[in-house]
């Protein structure tokens, strides 16, 4: 009797010291002779970046990788279903690989690739649902189209470098904004692309990571003033601008979607899906956001810039919103200046986005994006 009772307690004791788990579940297939670098570079960065969130959050880092022969079938299907995931766990399944979907793929997340076989993300996706993490994060680097039926490569050599921007290691305030992001529990999953449409990767890794990682560390370096905008609905629709920005003028223009919503039930319900649609498509609304610059000589700040929402619809605006780069000290302005075209006029220079939300008279709201970039323009001689 007392050494069942010592072994139950050293049991406990053992418990209480692991504490709680960060599993990482990275299932990469980095031997495919054809972009199996590229997607080895999306493994590191993701894994670099959950190991500093691990240590910030005083998390046991749980290593669940599956790279180049490892990736298979059994192996995956084995690994989800007989990890011990306990309630208050952050999980993240990350998949990098080929994916698609067959004419009778009718979900919105892909078909992905395996030796010999094809697996459904989102059914992996429930494996680790039904274990009721605190927390599960499920995100899927792959094609969604079509192109899964002809096994074909989709890269694109020249990918912008640096889009990923890794902290090392986490200030007390980027701690607090990380410990925000991680308290609430909560569940994602989100693909690179949009139903129907391929995705690529090239010598950096793939645009959604990096774009994804650089939205996160953006958000975790917030002062804490700003804190109360550190969500993950704000990460991930800031990696869906800077991905479809940077996309759009690429062959293959990137549209990432995700469902978010409160953990609770073993059950998956829908949460809000998410489009980021392309500047051309809101275009084609008779709304427009227009951009004009004209430089001047001084060196800070050498552009004029003037914003305009033009609206040659029957439908009268009454507001607009400008969303414009997160330093700035007035990041978000709202015009109510429908006779001048919701005009809008700043010294600006740099690289970012800019966005505009839209309200209608009839309680209709569109955002419109364009990427302006100022830098490439300005040359001091």
């Amino acid at each position: 009797m007392k050494f069942s009772f010592l072994v139950m307690l050293l049991l406990c004791l053992l418990t209480c010291v692991q504490g709680q788990v960060l599993h990482a579940f990275l299932f990469c297939k980095t031997n495919d002779k054809n972009i199996g670098k590229f997607i080895g570079i999306n493994y590191v960065n993701m894994e670099n970046q959950l190991k500093v969130i691990a240590a910030a959050l005083k998390y046991k880092y749980g290593d669940h990788h599956l790279t180049s022969v490892d990736y298979n079938l059994h192996q995956v299907n084995d690994t989800l279903n007989h990890t011990d995931i306990k309630p208050d766990d952050i999980v993240v399944l990350y998949f990098s690989t080929h994916g698609g979907r067959t004419k009778n793929h009718t979900g919105m997340f892909p078909l992905l690739d395996i030796p010999d076989s094809a697996i459904e993300s989102f059914k992996e996706h429930l494996i680790l649902l039904n274990k009721q993490p605190k927390i599960l994060i499920t995100i899927i680097e792959a094609c969604n189209g079509y192109a899964m039926l002809e096994k074909q490569d989709r890269f694109i050599m020249g990918l912008q470098s640096g889009i990923v921007s890794l902290q090392e290691k986490l200030d007390p305030n980027q701690t607090a904004n990380l410990k925000k992001l991680f308290t609430t529990a909560c569940e994602i999953i989100v693909t690179a692309g949009e139903v129907g449409k391929d995705t690529y990767t090239g010598p950096d890794g793939s645009p959604f990571t990096g774009y994804f990682l650089r939205s996160l560390n953006e958000y975790i370096a917030y002062n804490e003033k700003k804190r109360s905008e550190v969500n993950w609905s704000n990460v991930l629709d800031r990696a869906k601008t800077y991905t479809s920005n940077w996309t759009a003028t690429t062959p293959i223009p990137t549209h990432p979607i995700w469902q978010l919503r409160q953990c609770g039930t073993p059950i998956f319900i829908s949460g809000e899906v998410k489009y980021l649609q392309s500047f051309d498509a809101v275009e084609k609304r008779d709304v427009s956001l227009k951009i004009t610059s004209r430089r001047r000589l001084r060196f800070k700040n050498p552009y004029d810039v003037t914003l305009n929402v033009i609206n040659a619809s029957n439908n009268p605006i009454d507001s607009v919103q400008y969303f414009l780069h997160y330093t700035m000290e007035h990041p978000v302005l709202t015009m109510t200046n429908p006779e001048q075209d919701f005009y809008l006029s700043m010294a600006l220079w740099g690289t970012f986005p800019i966005k505009a939300k839209v309200f209608f008279a009839d309680g209709k709201v569109y955002d419109l994006y364009k990427n302006f970039d100022f830098s490439k323009k300005f040359k001091l001689f």
